[in-house]
């Protein structure tokens, strides 16, 4: 098995992800828990270099405002 390193662009791809609002899975429209997000992770990993980041990611995964945010 591979072995997984935390990058920088992980790092602000979670960033962002905070900053947007929830991770929605287009398959289901459901809220997405760490375990299917660590999943995606590691499913990019495997076609990493290889598919574009950006397309890999809007295919799986939408995001909306946080319910409880302050106004």
């Amino acid at each position: 098995m591979a072995e997984s390193y935390w990058s920088d662009e992980d790092t602000r791809i979670c960033d962002a992800a905070i900053a947007s609002g929830k991770a929605i899975s287009v398959a289901t429209g459901k809220p997405m828990t760490f375990k299917e997000l660590q999943a995606l992770h590691d499913e990019y990993g495997s076609v990493k270099g290889s598919v574009d980041p950006t397309s890999f990611i809007k295919e799986r995964v939408r995001t909306e405002p946080f319910d409880d945010r302050p106004s």
